[in-house]
């Protein structure tokens, strides 16, 4: 009897032992809220600061005339494509009066040269492509009359 009593109390302790196991394992612990407010840190580091200004638009003076950076055509029909300049130096304040031809600001445009080079590389692009189309070398396309068009060859029999 008292060995069948154990073995009683001895699956009662097992099922309660799992049962709260398996409570623990399943169940996610409560949320603990934070006190305040959680804030990201980082070490300081003393340098330079530098701020940059991307600004797009047209040169308005106060009275008639306009203000047109060079390389441009007209600012309405300017592309994305043209030149973009970058200030390098203001060479007269603001409410001074200057006059016509005046220097009052100093452009750079660091993208020039890059731009130069492809339009120059997209022109023998399109030379060589018209020297394909025509027959005639790279040297002799300027003796090519638009006003006959292009003759086309058929490549085989």
């Amino acid at each position: 009897m008292m060995q069948r009593i154990l073995m009683i109390a001895l699956i009662i302790v097992v099922v309660i032992g799992g049962g709260f196991y398996a409570y623990k394992e399943l169940l996610p612990p409560p949320e603990q809220e934070a006190q305040g407010p959680v804030y990201s840190t980082k070490p300081v580091v003393r340098g330079d600061i530098t701020v940059g200004i991307d600004v797009t638009g047209p040169l308005n003076p106060s009275r008639s005339g306009s203000i047109q950076a060079p390389g441009g055509r007209n600012y309405y029909e300017m592309s994305a494509e043209d030149i973009q300049y970058t200030l390098v130096e203001i060479l007269a304040a603001e409410g001074t009066e200057v006059k016509m031809g005046q220097v009052i600001a100093r452009l750079a445009a660091p993208e020039l040269q890059t731009q130069i080079k492809n339009a120059q590389d997209e022109l023998e692009s399109e030379k060589k492509f018209l020297s394909d189309l025509t027959g005639l070398p790279s040297e002799r396309l300027y003796e090519v009359n638009p006003s006959q068009g292009v003759i086309l060859r058929a490549p085989i029999d």
